[in-house]
């Protein structure tokens, strides 16, 4: 390789890897805004109220079962969301 060849070889890779870094950060970014979004919906102060409003009215205390319960849709939209990404960012390349 002459001279100028090998600096646009570096330039050029650089320059891809600067963008997929970049694509890296925006897909992260993306992805936990969209959770971000449930999970507060699901732990929103209306919603765990709700479960403390019906808890009082039965004159009941609030166990482990209750809250199990409330935060269920919340543990099953983790477990599916979570285990894809990792199986999709983790994958053998060959």
């Amino acid at each position: 390789m002459e001279g100028g060849e090998k600096h646009d070889v570096r330039y050029h890779l650089s320059s891809a890897i600067r963008a997929l870094e970049r694509a890296e950060r925006d897909m992260t970014r993306e992805i936990v805004e969209r959770m971000g979004e449930y999970i507060k919906s699901i732990l929103s102060p209306a919603a765990v109220g709700n479960i403390v409003k019906e808890k009082k009215k039965a004159k009941q205390a609030i166990d482990e079962r209750d809250i199990e319960q409330s935060l269920g849709p919340l543990f099953e939209y983790l477990n599916s969301n979570v285990s894809s990404i990792l199986s999709f960012s983790f994958q053998k390349t060959s």
